[in-house]
């Protein structure tokens, strides 16, 4: 996995209506919906590594030998 800041194009389905709201935003704010989702990317990520239960989860599978320590520094 690359941790540069180099784009990278990914292609996925969501529901109409998030992406109803998700344009409207867009437009309300002057903004691209691409980084509106990237936005929102990173606040989850950034949530989701704070969480105790991910740190759990992190610890359980590096110590069950399914994490390497690269992945983890991560």
């Amino acid at each position: 996995m690359s941790t540069s800041d180099d784009a990278r194009r990914v292609h996925f389905q969501s529901p109409e209506h998030l992406v109803d709201r998700l344009d409207a935003i867009a437009d309300l704010l002057d903004r691209d919906r691409t980084d509106l989702l990237v936005e929102a990317m990173h606040e989850y990520i950034e949530e989701t590594t704070d969480s105790e239960r991910f740190r759990e989860a992190v610890a359980r599978n590096y110590y069950d030998g399914q994490l390497d320590f690269e992945t983890v520094k991560r």
